[in-house]
């Protein structure tokens, strides 16, 4: 048993984990029971750890959901607890716990029974989640990351048969003006098959970045599968970079900025290491 102080209350929480729901890069998710349902609204909540020297980005995370706290479709985070396991600190994030699992869960259960989500149900979630993000991107967050699996679903809509979804998982979330950079590039965030085009190839991650997950994911929702396979994925790379290189070296040539020889051998090691790191994902 863990004895806890709520960061919004003085308030002591008594709760357990019970079961390992799931695990990411930044902490392992746990199903936890025995928690004041004043703060948790249940009797069960979702409590994501990480190793208290490791918990940086989990730490960063909570502090994004605070920020967005005030919207119907994001996870709530209602508390912080350091506790002592196996002889070391752990962070623990406690969070709403959704038992209706994810969106993806949601699409492969229309997929197992052969169908497809109704069309009325996909513009209602579609709705549920432009609201979500418009609520991050108005408290200049940028989410990274949004996918199936990274929206959660609870118990339906009195009168209604919508289920709530809620956008979770801000682990690689970032201020718009934040940047990204390993060495003389700016680095990858998310996962590639959501990803547009920008993000991958150069490390741009901003509003538009998220508003292209989210068409891939409504797209999802209504086809049963994801927007692109991995030969589609690699095509419009291709594309991608011959149209930038044209611009770019037209643009170069007729201002005469630079030698254009020297800005693609330059251009040539950014695409290189992109095309690594896509040919891997």
């Amino acid at each position: 048993m863990v004895k806890m102080t709520s960061i919004f209350t003085a308030t002591t929480l008594k709760w357990k984990k019970y079961k390992k729901l799931g695990a990411g890069s930044y902490g392992t998710v746990y199903l936890a029971g025995e928690a004041n349902s004043v703060f948790l609204g249940g009797s069960f909540a979702a409590v994501k750890s990480a190793e208290f020297q490791h918990s940086k980005e989990t730490v960063k995370e909570a502090e994004f959901l605070k920020e967005v706290a005030d919207n119907p479709y994001i996870v709530r985070c209602f508390a912080e607890d350091i506790s002592i396991e196996n002889g070391k600190e752990v962070y623990n994030m406690l969070m709403e716990y959704a038992p209706g699992g994810t969106l993806h869960d949601l699409i492969v259960a229309y997929n197992v029974m052969g169908s497809t989500m109704p069309e009325s149900h996909a513009a209602a979630y579609a709705y549920m989640l432009l609201s979500g993000l418009s609520h991050v991107h108005r408290r200049g967050l940028v989410h990274c990351d949004l996918k199936p699996c990274n929206i959660l679903v609870f118990p339906k809509i009195n009168g209604t048969d919508l289920l709530h979804l809620k956008i979770a998982d801000f682990g690689l979330a970032k201020r718009v003006w934040e940047e990204d950079r390993v060495g003389l590039f700016r680095r990858h965030r998310g996962t590639r098959v959501y990803a547009s085009p920008e993000s991958i190839m150069f490390g741009m991650h901003g509003t538009a970045t998220d508003v292209w997950s989210l068409g891939c994911t409504i797209l999802e929702m209504m086809t049963g599968r994801q927007t692109w396979t991995d030969e589609e994925m690699w095509d419009l790379y291709v594309e991608t970079v011959q149209v930038y290189r044209r611009a770019v070296f037209v643009h170069v040539k007729d201002l005469k900025l630079a030698d254009p020889q020297r800005l693609r051998r330059r251009e040539d090691l950014q695409l290189t290491t992109c095309t690594t790191e896509l040919r891997g994902a």
